[in-house]
């Protein structure tokens, strides 16, 4: 689970961009080194899908964003009275377990986040 540095005190968004390089890297390597296990990422990324930093983590193809299916119904952030994508999971490509197609979900409580957060929730189903 992560959280990435708010795009409020990173507006250039260098230290995310180095967070999700890192995690990459990491993610990466605990996939190569447990090649049957079951490896997810995810959390509040505090980025869009569009941005530098979704890209950096995207890179070399080893994780599936697995909402990237929800299209513009994965947003989990309201600002600025439109919801954003800024949290995600991802599934490591090391080849055990799957996303089961279809199953992710943005659960809130009303319009805004889950529970009384300022983000809604975003579920997966994964098999192993």
């Amino acid at each position: 689970n992560a959280h990435f540095v708010s795009k409020r005190t990173d507006e250039d968004g260098m230290w995310r961009t180095a967070e999700a390089h890192a995690a990459r890297e990491i993610i990466s390597a605990v996939g190569r080194a447990h090649p049957n296990a079951l490896v997810i990422f995810g959390g509040d990324l505090n980025d869009t899908p569009d941005s530098d930093t979704i890209h950096t983590l995207e890179q070399g193809g080893k994780l599936q964003r697995v909402a990237a299916e929800l299209g513009e119904n994965a947003g989990t952030h309201l600002y600025n009275e439109k919801l954003q994508a800024l949290d995600h999971i991802y599934l490591v490509n090391s080849g055990s377990g799957r996303y089961v197609s279809g199953s992710a979900q943005v659960i809130r409580t009303g319009t805004r986040g889950l529970a009384g957060s300022d983000h809604a929730a975003l579920i997966a189903e994964f098999e192993f």
